[in-house]
């Protein structure tokens, strides 16, 4: 078999990491978790507070909760309601079609809030570091992309590109070579796809999370430009967010959610090699690739604070969506359902 179809093949398998068999593994392990959640005497499920969110669609805290019982033992009954984008999910908070959001970035609820649209955000997630970004943009081994000047006019793939991570990020890249993102050429794109249109000369660079992007940076030979923690170092995480009508009429739902999603940010941080695994069985991925798997560090108190959040407020400022002194960095978050949080 030649080289090239041997890539080909790669590419397919990578790509169907997040399209293919979410829906029959997520239901098999739901009744699995069930059974073994009622030895331990958790309360029935027609007892539980329903929690909606999005559909499960990778690895992180969500999933390692839904597949280690922490939901179960905070007494939450989870409806998964179908896929929504990350960048749409705030929006979705705000229309009641689910509760809270996967990993969303700040600057979405600065902009609700902007709008006169009450959200908070109520759990610190992601902390990028070195060895652990969020993501990475990576191009070909050969390609001669070495520094920002060098994507002016290039095709740069993200999975949206209306905000958020990607394009915050890409920009803050750029202005370390007095570039404009108007100067490249942002191409939404799910993380699933970018290897393959890569490789067919589609676009010039890929914008790839964790875990797939190391995968995709061993097995096809992509090499990484740059990562988020070169832009912001540990400030650009993400978070978890929902509306101030829950807050109000129903905090116990937020503070078990919170509780649930902290105690599953700490069990990955200690059990990277197990929380691989799980992803690997549930992206369906070979498990030989699992040792390729890039990580992402997450908060292990869950404790927003003022920094990670001002970080988006300034940004917000230059481009002129909200003005200088409309928000402080308190009015975007609260801890104050966070188990961990002390007064």
């Amino acid at each position: 078999m030649s080289k090239k179809w041997i890539e080909r093949i790669i590419i397919v398998l990578v790509t169907a990491v997040v399209t293919v068999g979410l829906t029959n593994w997520a239901n098999g392990r739901n009744a699995g978790s069930g059974s073994a959640a009622s030895g331990r005497g958790v309360i029935p499920a027609d007892e539980r507070i329903l929690v909606k969110i999005p559909t499960i669609q990778g690895g992180g805290p969500a999933l390692i909760a839904k597949v280690k019982g922490y939901f179960e033992e905070q007494n939450l009954e989870i409806e998964e309601i179908g896929q929504v984008p990350g960048g749409n999910q705030i929006q979705s908070v705000i229309t009641g079609d689910i509760d809270f959001t996967l990993g969303n970035h700040t600057d979405r609820e600065i902009e609700a809030m902007a709008k006169g649209i009450p959200v908070k955000v109520v759990l610190a997630q992601s902390e990028t570091t070195e060895d652990m970004p969020h993501m990475r943009w990576m191009v070909p081994n050969d390609s001669d992309i070495h520094g920002p000047r060098d994507l002016i006019g290039k095709k740069i793939a993200m999975n949206y590109i209306t905000g958020g991570c990607p394009v915050t990020n890409l920009r803050q890249y750029l202005r370390g070579g007095d570039v404009d993102i108007k100067d490249v050429q942002m191409v939404q794109m799910a993380d699933g796809l970018q290897a393959a249109a890569l490789n067919e000369g589609l676009v010039d660079v890929i914008t790839i999370h964790a875990p797939v992007s190391g995968v995709v940076r061993s097995q096809l030979g992509r090499r990484p430009h740059f990562s988020d923690f070169d832009t912001f170092q540990g400030r650009a995480g993400n978070n978890m967010a929902t509306s101030q009508k829950i807050i109000d009429n129903n905090p116990e739902k937020v503070r078990q959610f919170v509780a649930a999603i902290v105690k599953a940010q700490a069990w990955i941080n200690d059990n990277h090699d197990e929380a691989d695994k799980i992803y690997a069985e549930y992206l369906k991925l070979n498990p030989e690739h699992v040792p390729l798997f890039d990580r992402t560090h997450y908060s292990r108190d869950g404790l927003e604070y003022n920094e990670r959040v001002q970080l988006w407020i300034d940004e917000l400022v230059i481009l002129g969506e909200i003005e200088p002194g409309q928000f402080k960095a308190e009015d975007i978050y609260t801890n104050e359902f966070n188990p961990n949080y002390r007064k």
